[in-house]
């Protein structure tokens, strides 16, 4: 593909593909605390590498889990973008209209990312965020 939006595009339809396969939207819960998160793990370093430019290319901010490894010796990655300022950066870029089998996931995420900068940083988490939360987890099981 010579033309780069035809490039971001498809770029952007293959991350969606495998976010779909292989992603998670959460918010994991330490103690009182909420990280919200998107999680792409996968024991194919050359879909990690290209996941890895395209967000750079994009730039969204994601952090590499370090490496592990299977039961069968096989190296596995995890992607994070992690926080409410950077999840708000990957939805404007990737709106939630875009994912179909984990779009209740993504809306739920979103609402929560959304939630947590209308306050303050430090500002306890309410009934909301509690009610996200639960909702969320329940749809993991």
């Amino acid at each position: 593909m010579d033309n780069p939006q035809e490039r971001l595009a498809f770029d952007k339809g293959w991350i969606v593909g495998i976010i779909e396969g292989e992603g998670c939207f959460a918010i994991c819960k330490k103690r009182t605390r909420f990280y919200p998160q998107l999680c792409i793990g996968n024991t194919n370093g050359e879909i990690m590498d290209r996941l890895k430019r395209i967000f750079y290319k994009l730039s969204i901010p994601y952090w590499v889990a370090k490496n592990y490894q299977t039961k069968g010796n096989k190296s596995f990655q995890r992607i994070i973008i992690g926080g409410p300022k950077r999840l708000r950066r990957f939805f404007i870029i990737f709106p939630i209209e875009l994912f179909e089998g984990k779009y209740t996931e993504a809306k739920i995420l979103e609402e929560y990312v959304d939630l947590r900068l209308s306050k303050n940083n430090n500002a306890p988490h309410g009934d909301e965020e509690w009610l996200l939360y639960y909702e969320l987890k329940d749809m993991e099981r």
